[in-house]
């Protein structure tokens, strides 16, 4: 039982989720007349909120279309993993797994340990004007037409 080697992927499933939720993020740009300028997608990476500080730091015009990353950024990272007692199961309570099970015997499967996942997103922008205009990609198709 002890030398079996499992891995299911499911921490690195739950951070891909929810670096999903924020990918087609995107803001409009208008010009003074309010006429549709530009429509800008929002890059979104894993990375802590130190980082992307340090990369603005070194690098004050980061904007410029030349350089690596442009402005507005947004980034996320996962700050904690926490046990939840609240959604726990009885700890001896188990399932029979009947699509593994022979007919002379049953495979059972205990109950699964609850946990919280923590996450920070971090938008970074030039101007506040930009940091309120972020919104889904759903709704920017209703600007276009």
């Amino acid at each position: 039982m002890f030398n079996q080697v499992f891995y299911f992927q499911t921490i690195r499933k739950y951070v891909t989720l929810f670096g999903t939720l924020f990918n087609e993020i995107s803001i409009t740009r208008n010009d003074k007349y309010g006429n549709l300028k530009a429509l800008i997608k929002v890059p979104i990476t894993y990375a802590p909120k130190e980082k992307m500080l340090a990369r603005l730091q070194q690098d004050p015009e980061i904007d410029r279309p030349s350089a690596t990353i442009t402005l507005p950024y947004m980034s996320f990272e996962m700050t904690d993993v926490r046990y939840d007692p609240d959604r726990k199961l009885k700890t001896i309570q188990r399932s029979a797994n009947k699509l593994t099970s022979s007919a002379d015997s049953l495979q059972y499967q205990y109950m699964p340990v609850p946990y919280n996942f923590g996450f920070r997103l971090y938008v970074i922008v030039k101007n506040a004007e930009d940091g309120t205009k972020i919104r889904s990609e759903e709704h920017t198709s209703e600007l276009q037409s």
